[in-house]
């Protein structure tokens, strides 16, 4: 028994009174479901460094010509992040591998890292 102001079990709705009187009501889970963690995978694909940058070059021009001065190079890439779902880091590590490999990157003209977290 808990201290709730009805059977959570079946309304999926728990209240209780905190300690400063107020009257506080939460959603509870039913216990046949599995707590689910969620992860972020975050992506950079950036050219390779063989390959041309003309949109890095032209904005590489633009801060030149702005005054921005004793910059030595401008790359754009970009900036992916993916939430996932489950909790085994070294499965998620491979299928985002593939994903970035296949679908998120060109693997011809692109080089991409990624983190879990």
């Amino acid at each position: 028994s808990h201290p709730i102001g009805c059977d959570s079990r079946t309304t999926g709705k728990a209240s209780a009174t905190n300690p400063n009187g107020a009257h506080v009501e939460t959603s509870v889970a039913p216990a046949s479901l599995v707590k689910r963690i969620i992860m972020k995978a975050k992506i950079i694909v950036m050219p390779k460094k063989t390959v041309l940058d003309p949109q890095g070059k032209t904005v590489q021009h633009a801060l030149e010509s702005l005054g921005f001065k004793g910059i030595q190079e401008v790359r754009i890439g970009k900036f992916i992040e993916v939430e996932l779902k489950g909790g085994n880091k070294a499965a998620l590590k491979k299928k985002m591998d593939e994903a970035c490999h296949k679908i998120l990157s060109n693997p011809v003209i692109e080089d991409y890292e990624f983190s879990i977290q």
